[in-house]
């Protein structure tokens, strides 16, 4: 929770047909590395938003605007076993 009153904090955001949540691996635009989602927040004041997230090798916090976002990561699915008749 934010100090400012202003600040009003989302743990969802809507992004391409997806639904991200915290926890989900996301890439940035023009930054290496992996980052974890934690939360959005929007200053209501200024009218930004913003991405809180943590990276993956290093552990450090970092905040990113929501438009640097590249892509989300998501596992690879399995094939389903075909069955023998």
């Amino acid at each position: 929770m934010y100090m400012n009153d202003k600040i009003i904090e989302y743990y969802e955001l809507p992004f391409e047909n997806d639904l991200i949540k915290p926890g989900d691996k996301l890439k940035i635009r023009n930054v290496r590395g992996v980052f974890v989602f934690m939360k959005m927040a929007h200053n209501m004041q200024l009218n930004r938003q913003w991405i809180d997230c943590r990276n993956i090798a290093t552990g450090e916090f970092k905040s990113f605007y929501v438009h640097d976002i590249k892509k989300v990561i998501r596992p690879k699915k399995s094939r389903a076993k075909k069955i023998a008749k």
